[in-house]
């Protein structure tokens, strides 16, 4: 049986409380109210959980590091939240404060790593793939791998397989 709307709002009061206590709890604390704060709640639900939101990726507390982990997945919420037609100016507010805090970690996320993730992989942030020769070496470093990946586009300004199918250059 679903809580009464008062006593939902006690909880997710608590909550806050509990994460300003001890922000390592921030990442727990942020995935378990993103089903109850979602676009299908109540008004009252949904404002609370945009709020605490951008206190939460503005709050210095809360480290970078676990701010990036946590971002990609409050993007559906964020999303969800915006595409709610006619939805309230005080939940929008929110919902853009903290697309804008969150935007850097997303950015990371995106172009950034995929560079460190697998050095047999393209190197998508750079527009190469990595050559054979580049791929065998060793290091685990992220400097190191990132000095391969700028070596590689260096070596290939055009990428391999143009590389490859323009034999004159």
């Amino acid at each position: 049986m679903a809580l009464a709307l008062p006593d939902q709002l006690t909880q997710l009061e608590a909550a806050r409380k509990i994460v300003l206590g001890d922000a390592a709890l921030y990442p727990q604390i942020v995935s378990g109210i993103l089903p109850i704060v979602g676009a299908s709640a109540r008004l009252e639900l949904r404002r609370w959980g945009a709020e605490f939101l951008a206190e939460t990726f503005a709050s210095p507390a809360f480290t970078s590091a676990l701010k990036e982990n946590s971002a990609v997945g409050v993007l559906g919420t964020l999303k969800d939240l915006l595409e709610i037609p006619g939805e309230d100016p005080e939940v929008l507010k929110n919902v853009v404060q903290t697309a804008a805090s969150i935007y850097s970690f997303i950015f990371r996320y995106m172009y950034v790593q995929p560079c460190f993730r697998s050095r047999r992989q393209a190197f998508p942030c750079l527009g190469v793939d990595a050559p054979e020769e580049i791929t065998q070496q060793k290091g685990s470093d992220l400097h190191y791998d990132f000095s391969l990946a700028l070596q590689t586009r260096m070596m290939y300004p055009y990428g391999i397989r143009w590389r490859q199918s323009n034999p004159i250059y």
